[in-house]
């Protein structure tokens, strides 16, 4: 029951969330900035944690499943510690980097 708004990027390790108390107040103020609304994604997630990693399912009508490992730090030194062990945890998963997409989800839809 609980509301984010997340942005992620420029690269593939940022990612910015935030608690969204008041959704049709932020969707307010994204048309009062004149932004369009060019497509809309509908997905079920469910998220668990192991340790301090974050793994999400998502589930998109038309798209299909997938599993995203994250986790979260401010410290850009803990980073290349952190990949290997998301890499440890992914391998105990059974999940493959062959398999591995970047692109996001309005990416893979629309092109």
């Amino acid at each position: 029951d609980r509301v984010l708004w997340i942005s992620k990027g420029p690269t593939n390790d940022q990612c910015t969330a935030v608690d969204l108390a008041d959704f049709d107040k932020a969707l307010s103020m994204l048309r009062s900035l004149r932004l369009k609304e060019t497509c809309q994604i509908t997905k079920k997630r469910d998220i668990y944690f192991l340790d301090e990693f974050h793994i999400t399912l998502d589930k998109l009508e038309g798209l299909g499943s997938f599993v995203e490992l994250a986790v979260m730090t401010d410290n850009e030194g803990d980073l290349p510690a952190l990949r290997g062990d998301l890499q440890r945890v992914a391998k105990e998963l059974d999940l493959h980097r062959s398999a591995e997409i970047f692109q996001s989800y309005r990416q893979l839809l629309f092109g």
